[in-house]
């Protein structure tokens, strides 16, 4: 061939282009495969707890699981948990909100080794412990299935949260939990949202309840940022 050379330039760089894309094609192979493994044991966790029916073929979902399409966030199933069990029931809406929140607050270090934390008062503390409960049976199940583990309950806004709902001054409540003011009305709009999730999904007390903190902590400066 008089074009030998050249041909065989090109052939060199089709091997190369050729090795590349079946790499690249494992590569994706792989990372799919992850996923449906990873989507499969969710769904044999929720299955296990009665959010799924798999008696047939396909995965359906069950009453509870078309509830937990309502409610979004990192501990998602505790919540929902939290609701099917009732455990709220007992609570007026700032005690609700403030249980709420260790659901969704991300604890700082400073609030995981600080023994004088301070946590709401009456209902709240048995509440909290049957919440360890539910988070404690969620994460074995995660574990057990080789998942990520739902992050634990976090305490550091829940005082602060409670008495923000009952009306008491930015000033207090920021010395009480210690946080910023722009790190509370953060949180506290995460709250919000949460009470708006629970109105719709809980059943018709727990939804009254949460639908009336709503306007309990939407006041003031958190408010006021909604607007901004």
């Amino acid at each position: 061939c008089p074009e030998r050379e050249k041909h065989a330039r090109w052939g060199e760089r089709f091997w190369k282009l050729q090795s590349q894309t079946d790499r690249l094609a494992n590569q994706i192979k792989s990372k799919t495969g992850a996923i449906a493994s990873i989507f499969d044991r969710v769904c044999r966790v929720l299955e296990a707890r009665g959010y799924l029916d798999g008696s047939n073929e396909d995965f359906r979902l069950t009453e509870a699981g078309f509830a937990l399409q309502r409610i979004y966030g990192e501990r998602d199933l505790l919540v929902s948990e939290c609701i099917r069990e009732g455990l709220w029931e007992s609570l007026d809406g700032p005690a609700l909100a403030a249980a709420l929140s260790t659901a969704i607050y991300e604890s700082r270090r400073d609030d995981e080794y600080n023994p004088n934390l301070r946590v709401p008062k009456g209902e709240f503390g048995r509440v909290v412990i049957e919440m360890e409960r539910l988070w404690e049976s969620i994460s074995d199940a995660e574990e057990l299935n080789d998942l990520d583990v739902t992050p634990p309950l976090a305490l550091g806004l829940a005082l602060g949260i409670q008495r923000w709902a009952k009306g008491q001054r930015l000033e207090d409540v920021l010395r009480e939990c210690g946080l910023a003011g722009g790190d509370f009305v953060r949180w506290a709009k995460q709250v919000v949202d949460s009470l708006d999730q629970i109105s719709h999904a809980a059943p018709p007390d727990i939804a009254r309840i949460a639908r009336d903190a709503i306007p309990m902590i939407r006041r003031g400066i958190v408010a006021d940022s909604a607007t901004l």
